[in-house]
C-alpha cells in the first residue's frame, strides 16, 4: 500500500527536480551570455523569470541618486561623492553587507521625505532647515560621512535616474540642488 502511494510522489519529486535543473541551466546560460534580444522567449525569460542582474542600466526603471560635497574652512570644495553608489558598490561586491544596501536607502529616505515635505513650499534653505528630515540628514552627513569639525558649506544634488529606452541609456535629472551652511540648521 505504501509503494502505490509513494510512486506518484516520487514521480512528482523527480519531475520537479528535472524542472529545477533545467531552470538553473537556462538561468546560468542567460547570466553568462550577452543579451541578444532577438527572441520573444529570451526576452520573456530574462525580464519575467530570471532573477538578476539587478543593478544594470537596462533593469533600472527609476532610481534616485545623491551627490554630496563639502567645503571646510580655508579649503576648496571636495569632489562630488555619490554616496548611494558607493554603498551599492560595496553591497554588490559583498552581498552579505546588507547594512550598506540599507544605508543607501536610509540616505535617500532623508532627502526624499524632506523634499515631499517642502514641495508645496519653496525648496530653499530657509524652509529646509526647519524640517525634521533635513536636520536628521544634515546630522547624519556630518557624523557618518564627513566626520570633520568646522565645515563651512555642504552642497547636495538629489537626482532622478531612469532608463530611456528610446536612447538606450540612463538619464539623470536634477530634482533638488541645495548649498547651505550646516551651522545654521535649527537643532
Amino acid at each position: 500500500m505504501n509503494e502505490t502511494n509513494s510512486t506518484p510522489i516520487r514521480r512528482l519529486a523527480f519531475t520537479s527536480a528535472i524542472i529545477v535543473v533545467i531552470h538553473v541551466a537556462i538561468a546560468l546560460y542567460f547570466i553568462v551570455t550577452p543579451i541578444h534580444g532577438t527572441s520573444y522567449l529570451e526576452n520573456l525569460y530574462r525580464t519575467k523569470i530570471l532573477i538578476g542582474p539587478f543593478f544594470t542600466d537596462t533593469r533600472i526603471q527609476a532610481g534616485s541618486i545623491l551627490y554630496v560635497r563639502y567645503k571646510a574652512h580655508d579649503e576648496s570644495w571636495t569632489e562630488w561623492s555619490n554616496l548611494v553608489q558607493q554603498d551599492m558598490d560595496s553591497f554588490r561586491h559583498s552581498p552579505w553587507r546588507y547594512d550598506r544596501f540599507k544605508r543607501a536607502d536610509y540616505l535617500r529616505g532623508f532627502v526624499r521625505s524632506t523634499y515631499y515635505e517642502l514641495q508645496p513650499h519653496k525648496l530653499e534653505f530657509d524652509s529646509a532647515r526647519h524640517a525634521d528630515g533635513f536636520r536628521d540628514f544634515n546630522k547624519y552627513l556630518i557624523d557618518e560621512f564627513i566626520q570633520r569639525d568646522k565645515i563651512d558649506s555642504i552642497e547636495f544634488d538629489y537626482k532622478l535616474r531612469y532608463y530611456a529606452r528610446d536612447q538606450k541609456t540612463a538619464v539623470e535629472t536634477t530634482i533638488w540642488n541645495l548649498r547651505y551652511d550646516p551651522n545654521e540648521i535649527d537643532q
